[in-house]
């Protein structure tokens, strides 16, 4: 066999490889969601869902939780998470814009108006930038919210990789010290954001407490199980989608979920085994 040959058979297969470890965390997300949980981490982007902008912005003093490119709604935006330094199950959504130039204008004269005003070493904590995926992107801090995990739809998922999208370490570190500081400065009585989030924090906080109080299976709202439904089918759309374009991926898939499942139930079958009858059992000397 030729070298050029040995070569395309190598990609061809190293290809197959990633295709199928991508598919294979498509179909653990599936079980995730089927599961209904939903782990939040601080740094990673979400989208949230209409019922809280429905529940805690009536006044639409939020951002949009919708954006319309060519006349259709899509999950804008998305949001940066950041974990609450006083209630673990609050987070803080911090949310992204593709208008760099707009705020960059904005965050200008702010600096102007600063400097005008004689401030030392002037600079804008409310809007900050950095790249999401080899984009620059605005963080609008100023535009920030409290939120729980049962408000979020799901993460922002890379389309190539099937994997959550992350940030640079630097662009994360950013985000966190000037939120932080907008909120600590909050605290004092100097308001930078927009919005009532302290009645929406304290609201969040007695929801919190309540769902506490009640039996397990009350906690969760109707609809929350809708919800997660929705993940899981939108997850094996994708996934089937995936299979499609690829037949020996498909087969493969099909093998490894095969295994899994007849693993699932050879657990489900297996009789704990009595003293009497452990092999293992140690003798003891008469």
């Amino acid at each position: 066999m030729s070298g050029s040959n040995v070569s395309r058979l190598t990609d061809m297969r190293s290809k197959q490889i990633v295709g199928f470890k991508c598919f294979k965390a498509l179909f653990c997300r599936a079980l995730f969601y089927r599961s209904g949980r939903l782990i939040m981490k601080t740094g990673h982007l979400y989208f949230v869902i209409d019922e809280f902008y429905q529940k805690y912005d009536p006044n639409k003093m939020l951002m949009c939780n919708k954006e319309v490119v060519n006349g259709q709604n899509h999950d804008r935006p998305c949001f940066f998470a950041l974990r609450d330094s006083r209630c673990d199950e609050i987070f803080w959504l911090v949310p992204l814009s593709s208008k760099v130039e707009k705020y960059k204008n904005i965050v200008k004269q702010k600096i102007e108006k600063m400097k005008s005003q004689h401030k030392k070493n002037p600079q804008c904590n409310t809007i900050r930038f950095g790249e999401v995926m080899g984009l620059e992107r605005a963080f609008l801090i100023q535009n920030m919210f409290p939120i729980t995990e049962k408000y979020i739809k799901n993460t922002y998922i890379d389309r190539n990789t099937h994997n959550e999208v992350t940030l640079s370490p630097e662009v994360t570190d950013d985000i966190i010290k000037n939120a932080k500081q907008v909120l600590k400065l909050h605290s004092r009585g100097i308001k930078l954001t927009y919005g009532d989030i302290d009645t929406v924090f304290l609201s969040l906080k007695e929801e919190i407490a309540i769902e506490k109080s009640l039996p397990p299976e009350r906690t969760s709202p109707s609809n929350q199980a809708i919800d997660v439904n929705e993940k899981r089918k939108n997850t094996i759309h994708m996934a089937n989608a995936i299979l499609n374009e690829n037949p020996e991926l498909k087969r493969q898939f099909i093998e490894a979920k095969k295994k899994y499942l007849q693993k699932q139930e050879n657990l489900g079958k297996e009789k704990p085994i009595s003293p009497e009858n452990n092999p293992n059992k140690p003798k003891h000397r008469r």
